[in-house]
């Protein structure tokens, strides 16, 4: 099953390339299974309180989306 998966490091390449994670660091990630869909949550934080999580389809690779919290 996990076969059929990118990699965590494939992922966490993948979401490094949004524009809104310039600049602060991946800290954690997580394969979680949102309606049956495998998906990657990779969370961004700066020294700050900015926090970055962006979403990556684990069978595609494809960024789903991004949330940022200031």
């Amino acid at each position: 099953m996990l076969d059929d998966y990118i990699t965590a490091e494939e992922a966490l390449s993948t979401a490094s390339e949004a524009s809104e994670t310039e600049g602060i660091t991946a800290r954690a990630w997580s394969l979680e299974f949102e309606n049956g869909s495998p998906i990657y949550e990779i969370n961004f934080e700066d020294m700050g309180s900015q926090e970055v999580d962006v979403y990556i389809d684990a069978e595609s690779g494809e960024q789903l989306h991004v949330e940022v919290d200031d």
